[in-house]
């Protein structure tokens, strides 16, 4: 048992040193694309007002959830109003477009159907007759003091991030009337993702319904293939409205969504957490799982294993 846990630290361990270097070289890459001035831009360019506006109905929106997190005691429910906030945003834009055109009108209903099917399903799977999510329970924990202070406080930079995830959507009042090469390509990675994300979820809630798979690892359809097959997903969905977005001025500033989500999946609230929690539950299970399967991009197990050792032996000869 002593060296199983040894085993889980060093795995630890080795991760937390991989995600610094690689946060480091993610910050100098995004920071060669997106200048400050470019953010000055946006702000003259597109109408702050609209953006305080946003600000302010997802604001409002999280301060419901507070209170109703609070009611039911379980604050998991800021994951269920963070993706709604997005289709929320979308009714707002559609609102503010005095005549919608196609290419407006096929950008909101992907971001609705996005952000609807992840809401409601974050909210059977998480909220619904299910205890509180562990790394609330745990930041119940640490924030004893003031806690009610802290968690409204968390709720709000919640919407703060759904302001700042939504400053490419503002791009859709530069957008034609005609649909491009760069709209289909974007409508065509959207729908995939979409459909990968959906059938990951279905999955993963299935196997989590059953109480003999407790402390157990999902490890048939996508989940063979990848270990966060939907954060690959999702990080699909974002990247779709970059594509979409290309040919509008400023155009590139549609992918600052895709960077920022991202930036978060590999280092901070997404597969780090994730695999830290499962390894403390779960164990060699989880190691082994850990082994053959690959953290994000599907592939065959072969085909990961077979990367590990070149891997290896490249890192050898250095």
């Amino acid at each position: 048992m002593f060296f199983l846990k040894l085993k889980a630290y060093i795995t630890l361990s080795i991760l937390r040193r991989t995600i610094i270097y690689k946060r480091n070289q993610i910050f100098k890459f995004a920071l060669k694309i997106f200048a400050l001035k470019d953010f000055i831009i946006i702000l003259i360019i597109m109408d702050y007002i609209i953006l305080l506006e946003i600000f302010i109905l997802s604001s409002l929106s999280m301060m419901i959830s507070f209170l109703v997190g609070k009611i039911i005691h379980n604050f998991a429910v800021v994951d269920f109003t963070w993706s709604f906030n997005f289709f929320l945003i979308s009714v707002y834009l559609f609102n503010k477009l005095e005549e919608i055109n196609p290419v407006q009108g096929i950008f909101l209903i992907m971001v609705s159907l996005w952000s609807l099917r992840l809401a409601f399903y974050l909210l059977f799977a998480r909220i619904i007759n299910q205890p509180e999510e562990g790394r609330y329970v745990r930041l119940r924990e640490s924030w004893k003091d003031h806690l009610n202070l802290k968690f409204f406080l968390f709720y709000q930079f919640q919407a703060l991030t759904n302001v700042i995830l939504s400053i490419p959507f503002l791009l859709i009042f530069s957008q034609e009337n005609s649909l491009l090469f760069n709209h289909y390509l974007g409508i065509f990675v959207f729908t995939l993702s979409l459909i990968g994300e959906s059938i990951s979820d279905f999955h993963l809630f299935l196997f989590k319904r059953k109480p003999s798979n407790h402390n157990k690892t999902l490890r048939t359809g996508l989940w063979r293939y990848s270990r966060h097959p939907n954060y690959f997903f999702e990080l699909g969905i974002w990247l779709s409205y970059g594509i979409y977005h290309m040919n509008a001025p400023l155009g590139y500033l549609g992918f600052l969504s895709f960077f920022i989500i991202l930036y978060f999946i590999l280092y901070v609230t997404g597969i780090p957490a994730t695999e830290e929690q499962n390894l403390k539950s779960k164990g060699k299970e989880y190691l082994d799982y850990i082994a053959t399967t690959s953290p994000l991009i599907p592939m065959p197990p072969a085909m990961y294993q077979k990367y590990q050792k070149w891997k290896s032996l490249f890192r050898s000869k250095l």
